[in-house]
C-alpha cells in the first residue's frame, strides 16, 4: 500500500528502471520544500553491482535540483553494511541512529547528502565504480509509475529484490 499511495502523490517521484522488459530496479523519493527523502531503493539481484542503483538514485537527485532541493535523506537498516557502503560511495553520510525504526524491532541508520557539493566522484575518485574496460551495460530504460503499477500486481516480482 506505501507504494501504491506514494504513486497517487502529487509531490513523489515513482522510478522504474526495465531491462529487456524485465523490471531491474525501482526507487521512490518524496520531495518537500527544502529537502527529499529516499524512501525505497531496490535493485533486483541479477543486476546488482551493474552501476544501477545509482543511476536510478542520480536520476531522482536530479530532480531535487532541478526543484531547488539541495538535501536528500534516507534510512537504512543498521545491520545491512552492503546497503552503508553503497551510500557512502555515492556521498551520503550517517547522521543518526534511530532505534526499532523497522517494526520496533530493528535499528535503522539515517543518511543524508547535500547535493549543492556536487558530484561524489568529482570530490573522491576513491568512490567512483570502476569497470572492467570489455563490460558493456545493458539497455536500460527508466518508466514511469505506470510500469510500476502493473509490475506492484504481482507478489512474486517483489520477492525478486529480496536478498
Amino acid at each position: 500500500m506505501r507504494v501504491a499511495a506514494s504513486i497517487r502523490a502529487p509531490n513523489v517521484n515513482v522510478l522504474v528502471a526495465a531491462i529487456d522488459d524485465n523490471i531491474a530496479g525501482f526507487a521512490i523519493m518524496r520531495y518537500g520544500g527544502d529537502d527529499a527523502h529516499l524512501d525505497l531503493l531496490a535493485v533486483a539481484p541479477p543486476y546488482r553491482r551493474a552501476g544501477l542503483g545509482r543511476r536510478l538514485l542520480a536520476w531522482l537527485e536530479k530532480c531535487a535540483i532541478v526543484a531547488g532541493i539541495f538535501r536528500v535523506d534516507l534510512e537504512v537498516r543498521a545491520g545491512n553494511e552492503a546497503a552503508q557502503l553503497f551510500y557512502k560511495r555515492i556521498g551520503y553520510r550517517t547522521l543518526a541512529s534511530i532505534p526499532g525504526y523497522y517494526q520496533s524491532i530493528e535499528a535503522a541508520l539515517r543518511m543524508g547528502r547535500d547535493l549543492s557539493c556536487g558530484p561524489p566522484d568529482q570530490r573522491h575518485p576513491e568512490s567512483a565504480i570502476h569497470l572492467h574496460p570489455a563490460f558493456r551495460p545493458p539497455l536500460l530504460r527508466f518508466q514511469s509509475f505506470q510500469a510500476f503499477q502493473r509490475f506492484k500486481s504481482s507478489k512474486a516480482n517483489f520477492q525478486r529484490f529480496k536478498e
